[in-house]
């Protein structure tokens, strides 16, 4: 799935969704949504494909390449507030194998799906003795956490964010934020170039996302801005919000009733791969399975399976057991005092995943996408454990 922190994060807000529902809600478009100028190759696909190239390889890298300035002390605590969707968990083994790997001590503490789930976990991790040296929070946006952050920072608690918009290294405590803006828009650039090219320049688009929800908002704009650079007049995207309860049970009529209201899409781009569950059946049961392609970002296992078997067009790779390891990485770098700059720049591991390169792709044991299978040793060459 797409980030499992999505729903119980949202539901810790205060942020009115004001979602689609049933019916899809109302679109807008960007774009003029016409006709192809003509049958040739516009410089715009061209330039598409051209960066779309540049996208479909398997990774040879996990990202960053800087080593540590000296090798590790262990012995060290590292916490995880972790939601309960299952690709958190994923995450979390992830993140217990790479500090396993150091010496340290990794405790999870669950995040329950209250409203006041993410300050009873934050709390439970400040009151941990030892003291962790770091706390990793996923998705949920500092405003939620902010008493709790205060008190990590006043007592020497590096606080690792993932998947949010807040900016590290502004003073409050936020040591280094991943999955962040610049990585999410890479994201829906990605699948904006391959939406272009598979359709050559003439792609109406029905884009499904949360939009009270910042993170997701980042794909958007990366994907509207790359239609604007690439497809400015022939291509079109009609947003279609989702509240986060209609997951799973609205979203697949949402789908649709959009696709019966208008047949011209031919497109459907989902900001987070658990937005799919039930929406194959539900385009089967309407007789519209063969008139729309499914991409989106961050891809769940059924997603990928999809991809092979020729059901969805294409994905974004997101390596979530390799996030687990960058957590380690990021926290690491702050104890030993190196520069904390590339553990929030670098690019995670990632590619377009396409029937034409699915088989090639870096997989775990349980379909997970890694983006290539020496992570773990790469991570250790980093940490000077190998030496």
């Amino acid at each position: 799935m797409k980030r499992a922190w999505v729903l119980p994060a949202l539901l810790a807000t205060t942020v009115v969704l004001a979602g689609c529902g049933d019916d899809g809600g109302s679109g807008s478009g960007s774009g003029s949504g016409g006709s192809a100028s003509s049958g040739q190759e516009s410089a715009g696909v061209a330039a598409a494909k051209a960066y779309l190239a540049t996208r479909e390889g398997n990774p040879t890298d996990v990202q960053p390449t800087t080593p540590l300035s000296k090798k590790p002390e262990g012995g060290k605590l590292l916490v995880k507030l972790v939601t309960p969707q299952p690709v958190t968990s994923v995450v979390s083994d992830g993140t217990k194998a790479a500090a396993e790997k150091l010496g340290w001590d990794y405790k999870a503490i669950p995040v329950e799906p209250t409203a006041e789930g993410i300050q009873k976990a934050f709390q439970a991790a400040l009151e941990l003795q030892p003291q962790p040296v770091a706390i990793e929070v996923s998705g949920y946006p500092k405003v939620t956490f902010a008493a709790q952050l205060a008190k990590a920072k006043e007592r020497g608690i590096a606080v690792i964010s993932e998947s949010t918009t807040d900016a590290p290294n502004t003073g409050d405590g936020i040591v280094a934020l991943l999955d962040g803006p610049p990585q999410v828009q890479v994201w829906g650039k990605d699948i904006a170039a391959e939406v272009i090219a598979d359709s050559n320049g003439k792609a109406q688009v029905a884009m499904f996302s949360v939009s009270a929800y910042p993170i997701l908002g980042e794909f958007v704009k990366g994907f509207k801005d790359a239609f604007q650079q690439w497809c400015p007049t022939d291509c079109s995207v009609t947003d279609v919000d989702q509240q986060a309860t209609d997951i799973g049970t609205k979203t697949p009529s949402s789908v649709v009733s959009t696709l019966q209201r208008n047949p011209k899409i031919e497109y459907a781009v989902f900001s987070f791969g658990d937005m799919t569950i039930g929406v194959q059946a539900a385009l089967k049961g309407a007789g519209l399975a063969d008139k729309v392609k499914i991409a989106g970002e961050t891809p769940t296992v059924a997603n990928v399976k999809a991809v092979k078997d020729g059901a969805e067009l294409a994905w974004t790779g997101f390596a979530a057991p390799v996030l687990g390891w960058r957590t380690v990485d990021a926290a690491v770098r702050h104890v030993n005092g190196d520069p904390m700059d590339v553990a929030s720049t670098a690019e995670l591991p990632t590619q377009v995943i396409t029937k034409a390169n699915v088989d090639k792709i870096a997989t775990d044991a349980s379909g997970y996408y890694v983006g290539l299978p020496d992570y773990a040793d790469k991570f250790a060459d980093l940490w000077l454990l190998n030496g």
